[in-house]
């Protein structure tokens, strides 16, 4: 993996959180992926879960994310994370900060996805 292939992939995520866009989020992944959205739960392994996941956006406004790759290696890229955004149905406003571990394959698809997160109390 590159830091470039990375940031595209990235680039992406925002695209999708920011700009409310859930039916693309299966793009993310290659064919066969494992994506552990908390260590608790279990992993996403098809398309449609992931995309039933990315849903909570569109009940998202005033969506601020940012990324700060920490290291790119051959096999995995480790990302810092923080996102702000307002659930529009309750008003509430969240504040994450949290850790990816992301797997790429050669298309700048994911196949492995790891993530750990708090929220800001």
């Amino acid at each position: 993996m590159t830091h470039q292939q990375l940031q595209n992939w990235l680039d992406q995520v925002h695209d999708i959180w920011v700009n409310k866009k859930p039916d693309l989020a299966p793009d993310l992944c290659a064919d066969k992926f494992i994506w552990y959205e908390t260590p608790f739960r279990q992993p996403y392994t098809t398309k449609e879960e992931i995309q039933k996941e990315w849903q909570g956006v569109l009940d998202l406004k005033d969506v601020i994310v940012s990324f700060e790759i920490l290291c790119v290696t051959e096999k995995f890229g480790i990302v810092k994370w923080s996102s702000e955004a307002t659930q529009t149905s309750t008003g509430k406003i969240f504040i994450y900060q949290g850790i990816y571990q992301v797997y790429l394959n050669d298309k700048g698809e994911c196949t492995e996805f790891r993530e750990w997160f708090n929220l800001k109390p």
